[in-house]
């Protein structure tokens, strides 16, 4: 992005920890103390649990929905502002359960943070992962003023949101039918 004089260095900063307050805003105390077991994680990762190091691994979860939650607090600042976080996207977490290599929801605790912060304007999620966004879907299943969009090649939930919009893409889809 910087090569093609998009963006600025001083444009980009380090996530910050979000912290698990924050995180309760979406996932429970019970779902939060589960995360901190390597066997959890290990399900989470596909891995075994003596191959997990819990801290660093919460602690990069934690810092990449602190990004998000910034990210979405600074384009709410204007209406000409654009802000993004490279390291978020983690739409299989659900608030009780994680999966995907989604331990939270960082979209789900960066709307939950402007919802608090008293915005109550409609939400858009886009989703353009291979993978549904299974996640928002079932988060938001109940919530008419969030809107999931999600195109995908997999299925992993068969739930539907109250306002949301799924599309599955036919085996082998190349990039132009996309």
């Amino acid at each position: 992005l910087a090569a093609e004089g998009l963006l600025r260095p001083k444009q980009v900063r380090p996530a910050p920890l979000i912290a698990l307050s924050d995180l309760a805003k979406v996932h429970s105390d019970l779902y939060l103390e589960r995360t901190a077991q390597p066997e959890y994680l290990g399900r989470i990762f596909g891995l075994e649990a003596h191959d997990i190091d819990v801290d660093p691994v919460l602690i990069a979860q934690r810092r990449q929905v602190g990004g998000t939650v910034e990210a979405a607090a600074w384009a709410m600042r204007g209406p000409d502002r654009v802000a993004f976080n490279i390291g978020g996207g983690f739409h299989h977490a659900e608030p009780e359960a994680g999966a995907g290599f989604c331990v939270y929801n960082d979209v789900a605790v960066a709307i939950a943070t402007l919802r608090e912060e008293e915005f109550d304007g409609p939400i858009v999620i886009i989703d353009l992962d291979y993978h549904q966004g299974n996640g928002n879907i079932v988060t938001y299943e109940d919530d008419k003023t969030v809107f999931t969009y999600s195109v995908h090649g997999s299925v992993w939930s068969h739930v539907e949101a109250a306002a949301d919009s799924q599309l599955l893409l036919p085996t082998g889809a190349e990039d132009e039918a996309y």
